[in-house]
C-alpha cells in the first residue's frame, strides 16, 4: 500500500482563505493469487474549499460563504459475474465530483443563522442496490454502493453559543 497527501492553505485575498488537498492512494489485496485494487478505495481524491468572511462590526457581526467541491476518482467495484446478466453491474465506478455551499449571517458572538445546500449539481449513483425491491432474493445485495445515493439537501439552522471559546 502506497500513499501521498498534499495539503495547502492560503489566503488568496483579505478575508478569502483556500484549501486544497489531494491524495493518492495505491492499496491493493491479493485476490485469489491476483494483486488487485482494494474495492471502493479511489486512487485519486481532491478537495478544495474557499471560505469567505467579511469584516465584522462592533457586535462582532458579520456574513461566511463557504464552498467545497470533493472530487472522487474511479474505484474498483467487486465481480458481479455470477449474478444474473440484468443484476450485473460495471467492474469500475465513474470518477465523480460533489459541490456544497453555505451562507451564514453572525449577528453577534452568539446568534447566528445559516442556509446551505450538499450536493448541489444532484449526483447520485444509480441503482445502487441489486434486486432493492425483493429484499428476501438470492440475488439482492446492497454492498455495492460507491457513491452518494441521495440527491440534493437544502438545511437551515440557528445558532447559539452559550459559551465563548
Amino acid at each position: 500500500s502506497n500513499s501521498l497527501q498534499l495539503e495547502l492553505s492560503y489566503e488568496l485575498i483579505k478575508f478569502l482563505e483556500m484549501r486544497t488537498a489531494y491524495r493518492f492512494v495505491d492499496a491493493q489485496t491479493n485476490f485469489s493469487g491476483t494483486l488487485r485494487q482494494n474495492p471502493f478505495l479511489p486512487k485519486h481524491r481532491a478537495f478544495l474549499n474557499l471560505a469567505y468572511e467579511t469584516s465584522k462590526s462592533i457586535q462582532e457581526a458579520n456574513w461566511t460563504f463557504d464552498l467545497t467541491w470533493q472530487w472522487t476518482g474511479q474505484q474498483r467495484i467487486p465481480s458481479t459475474i455470477d449474478k444474473l446478466e440484468s443484476n450485473q453491474r460495471p467492474t469500475k465506478s465513474p470518477h465523480f465530483s460533489t459541490l456544497n455551499l453555505q451562507i451564514s449571517r453572525n449577528f453577534n458572538k452568539k446568534w447566528a443563522a445559516y442556509l446551505g445546500v450538499e450536493n448541489v449539481f444532484n449526483f447520485r449513483q444509480s441503482n445502487p442496490i441489486i434486486q432493492a425491491e425483493n429484499p428476501f432474493r438470492e440475488e439482492f445485495d446492497a454492498s455495492l454502493v460507491w457513491g452518494p445515493i441521495f440527491g440534493r439537501m437544502l438545511y437551515g439552522g440557528i445558532r447559539f453559543q452559550l459559551k465563548k471559546k
